[in-house]
């Protein structure tokens, strides 16, 4: 069952390249080859509502562009109306199931996509903690670097991490690295941020944390985060 889920982190359909290169264009106002001096065409994450490349900037820093999928918010909208359609009478047929908690629930759901569609609320999130990590000592937890020149409400660019996905058990031997204190304190940083700050990543898989070549952990995709109210 895990091995068939996997595949939901970060093996969506693709997206033709056309596609790719426009949005990046309408988001810049200029061409790709004026923002970027290669773009991989062969994207390295292809997840539901989002896809990321790999491009070099023209001073040689190497970095990832996330873009939204075309189209993905008429499908969200298309998505959520039939779920207020469908999931109260699922619930009202199931034995034990607080059904006046559906509405409130598909409340929460849209609000949530509603603010991953706009990347730049994710920018600002990985800057916030990136700042937050330069109050602690954790010194194993990195988090990309956001290129704000080039970010915009459907474009994502930030540094690019150069890893293996922490389920990828057969790479991780192969970097000789032991990864009992990159958990350790991986842990440590999400109950960190959640207890000082009331403020934790909300989005924790495999899909979404990298064990770097250099022996560090990357955090990635900052679009679903967790907040504490003050009680």
């Amino acid at each position: 069952v895990s091995a068939e889920f996997r595949s939901l982190l970060d093996a969506g359909r693709p997206v033709g390249l056309h596609h790719i290169h426009a949005e990046i264009e309408k988001a810049t106002g200029r061409p790709l080859e004026d923002s970027f001096a290669s773009f991989d065409p062969d994207p390295i994450g292809r997840a539901s509502m989002a896809v990321v490349h790999q491009a070099v900037r023209h001073d040689g820093r190497e970095v990832a562009v996330k873009i939204l999928r075309p189209g993905i918010e008429r499908k969200i909208a298309a998505d959520l109306q039939l779920m207020r359609w469908l999931v109260p009478r699922i619930a009202s047929r199931v034995a034990g199931a607080q059904a006046d908690m559906v509405g409130p629930m598909l409340d929460g759901l849209r609000t949530q996509l509603c603010y991953e569609l706009d990347l730049r609320n994710e920018a600002r999130l990985m800057t916030h903690f990136r700042g937050l990590l330069d109050e602690v000592d954790l010194p194993q937890v990195v988090i990309p670097e956001v290129h704000d020149d080039l970010t915009s409400r459907r474009v994502l660019v930030m540094e690019l991490l150069d890893g293996v996905a922490i389920d990828d058990l057969g790479a991780i031997e192969e970097f000789g690295v032991d990864p009992v204190p990159l958990v350790t304190e991986t842990v440590k940083a999400f109950f960190l941020t959640a207890v000082r700050y009331g403020i934790f990543h909300g989005d924790v898989h495999a899909g979404n944390l990298l064990l770097l070549r250099d022996g560090r952990i990357g955090v990635l995709d900052w679009g679903i985060v967790g907040r504490l109210s003050d009680d």
